[in-house]
């Protein structure tokens, strides 16, 4: 049992699910908060595609339905954002039993062990907050003045209990029923046999097999990472995983260079060999017709400079080669009739590596690429677009498999592609600079050099807003006031600093609170901010919310402070929020920079091009997701671009 420590990262998450029987259940929302115990740093919010039925109750509940999930991420797809969010930290949840099994159950499904210190909410509630009536996440929230939204949807829950933390943190000052009330779980560690085998196995693509101590197979695997899906195999605890790893006495190895020679070499094997604890699976086989009876599919072969190569005669597959001298290995070409009694299934196994015309696919495209799309808070322009963007890359380019990411928005955005952890963002073009160029919230950061430009979109409008009885004018009248400055890491905050400087405040001069978008709505609702940032298109749907219920006033930013501010930031300029935007009857002067749409430098130019095209060829469907969505042109693609253009933008824009 590890020592017990207490953790100053938690990572607040809610979980929705598919409903059904005990441990088949698959998630359909999941959003995660990473706090440090005063704000949240990171975030992560989305719906996921769970490959099974919906049971009806949970979509009456939650209004979660299969047509939503059509497009989302698959598990899979979003594990390694997960892992990473919730890295060093505590797993908070209101009911943590459930959401911490439902995790590891999902993560156990692609052999990984998924192992983290939880706190349950509920148990914590009742120690610190007795006698209550219900500790039902809605009741309790009620009961102690804390706003929830979209109740039983991931997002809504999630911000709901990340408030209740911080009230139960406040309460447990010497954080002693925290420090007990977190569960260790003590981390399963491979035995010395098992770590010794793996340092022996190398990091390629090929075959490996299990052998006891009569040098009989037990079982045959394959795998991208040899090393790495032996490891996954040794943490499994299944029945015939823990069987294996009792048996094991050696793991022999085969490289092939590549996935479709490993998988022609396993189906191979399993016919020869029959391993005893390989699943009994019979191949469909499919009638294979190609466009040409006679093909050689050339691929990287086993090591540098060595290639191999795979033969279709007659519109028959032969075998494979690796280079093509005479003596090199060749598997079925030498002697057809070796191979006559697994002929078809092996013709199958090629088929699935060819396309519906029988010709060779292109690697890019015969192999699904994810791409991440990095967007903001769930209630702005950036989440509605990227949508769009996520559902025409799904549908237009047929290599790409692409989700959205919920986040801080633009710095957070920013750093994201620099650590390879997102692929495309939205992003206000200021902050890009910063990003860029090492400067303002980025000088401890560091430059982020793989910044690429993809297009620049629209105005992005600062939309300072209080309500009306609140006697606030100007920024100037926030000094001494409750303000939602944005999320921590948002263009927004870095906004909202810079136009309080512009009138002399600096956050002394506050009370600030980073909120996000929905956060500062809710909080002023309930009257604890007296006004708040939001960066965004306009209308914001946020605002918009709040427009329902309230009487919203846009705060004048006037055209001499902007200008004032452009000398120093050249990026801002001065715009008017039209009448009736959110019930103004008068045009209000803000300041505005604009949205760029930006990627990584790493990303390849055919890739980037893609994207580029599907986008902009499907302006219309840009255009009827959000109002921003209508001031998108190709002719201001490069209007405030701080960055290089990625070639791939390039290439589709000079044609």
């Amino acid at each position: 049992m590890e020592k017990e420590t207490i953790c100053n990262l938690y990572a607040i998450l809610d979980i929705e699910t598919t409903g059904g029987q005990f441990n088949e259940e698959g998630i359909t929302e999941i959003a995660i908060y990473k706090f440090d115990g005063h704000q949240i740093v990171d975030q992560f919010v989305s719906l996921v595609n769970p490959e099974r039925e919906i049971q009806p109750f949970v979509v009456n509940l939650t209004g979660i339905n299969s047509g939503m999930l059509k497009n989302a991420p698959k598990f899979f797809e979003v594990a390694k954002r997960i892992v990473e969010i919730t890295e060093d930290c505590v797993i908070v949840a209101h009911n943590a039993s459930f959401d911490n099994r439902i995790l590891t159950t999902e993560f156990r499904r692609l052999g990984f062990t998924f192992e983290r210190k939880t706190l349950c909410t509920v148990e914590l509630s009742k120690k610190l907050i007795p006698d209550l009536e219900s500790y039902k996440l809605g009741r309790l929230c009620r009961s102690l003045g804390i706003p929830v939204s979209s109740r039983h949807r991931a997002d809504g829950d999630a911000i709901a209990t990340v408030q209740l933390f911080k009230l139960l943190l406040n309460k447990d000052a010497d954080k002693e029923i925290v420090k007990q009330a977190i569960k260790i779980e003590t981390s399963r560690t491979l035995a010395p046999k098992l770590l010794s085998i793996l340092d022996e196995l190398p990091t390629k693509t090929g075959l490996f097999y299990i052998h006891n101590n009569t040098r009989t197979i037990l079982y045959i695997g394959k795998g991208k990472n040899i090393k790495k899906t032996v490891n996954q195999l040794f943490l499994k605890t299944t029945k015939r995983a823990k069987f294996l790893q009792k048996s094991v006495i050696t793991v022999s190895y085969e490289i092939t260079g590549n996935e479709l020679i490993a998988q022609l070499k396993y189906t191979e094997e399993i016919l020869i060999n029959k391993p005893q604890y390989n699943f009994k699976t019979k191949t469909k086989v499919n009638t294979i017709e190609f466009s040409n009876e006679n093909l050689l599919v050339i691929d990287k072969g086993r090591s540098y400079g060595e290639k191999s190569v795979l033969l279709i005669e007659n519109n028959e597959f032969k075998g494979f080669d690796f280079n093509l001298g005479e003596k090199a290995f060749r598997y079925g070409i030498k002697n057809p009739n070796d191979v006559k009694d697994n002929q078809k299934d092996l013709q199958t196994v090629v088929g699935k590596f060819l396309n519906k015309e029988g010709e060779v696919t292109d690697t890019k495209k015969e192999e699904k690429q994810f791409i991440t799309i990095a967007t903001g808070g769930s209630s702005g322009a950036y989440f509605a677009l990227g949508g769009t963007v996520s559902t025409l890359l799904n549908e237009k380019v047929d290599y790409i498999n692409s989700s959205v990411q919920s986040t801080g928005a633009s710095a957070v955005n920013s750093t994201l592609i620099g650590e390879g952890k997102a692929d495309i963002a939205f992003a206000m073009n200021d902050v890009v600079n910063y990003a860029y160029t090492g400067t303002e919230s980025f000088v401890e950061k560091g430059k982020v050099e793989n910044l690429r430009g993809i297009a620049s979109l629209y105005p992005n409008f600062v939309q300072a807003i209080t309500l009306e009885r609140s006697g606030i004018e100007n920024v100037g009248d926030l000094k001494g006031k409750k303000v939602g400055v944005g999320a921590p890491g948002s263009g927004t905050e870095v906004n909202a600093r810079q136009i309080l400087a512009a009138y002399g405040l600096t956050y002394d001069d506050i009370d600030e609170d980073f909120l996000s978008y929905s956060e500062a709505v809710e909080q002023m609702k309930n009257g604890a901010i007296d006004a708040a940032f939001l960066t965004s298109g306009i209308p914001n749907a946020a605002i918009m919310d709040l427009s329902t219920t309230k009487d919203v006033k846009i705060i004048t930013i006037e055209k001499e402070k902007i200008e004032a501010l452009a000398k120093d930031y050249p990026f801002y300029s001065s715009e008017l929020i039209p009448a009736d935007t959110y019930g103004n009857a008068e045009p209000v002067e803000t300041a505005a920079v604009m949205t760029l749409l930006v990627t990584r430098a790493e990303l390849s130019d055919d890739t980037v091009y893609d994207i580029t095209k599907a986008i902009f060829e499907n302006l219309d469907s840009m255009a009827a997701t959000h109002a921003s969505g209508k001031k998108i042109k190709l002719e201001n693609v490069k209007i405030g671009m701080p960055i290089p253009l990625h070639p791939g933008a390039c290439l589709l824009y000079t044609s």
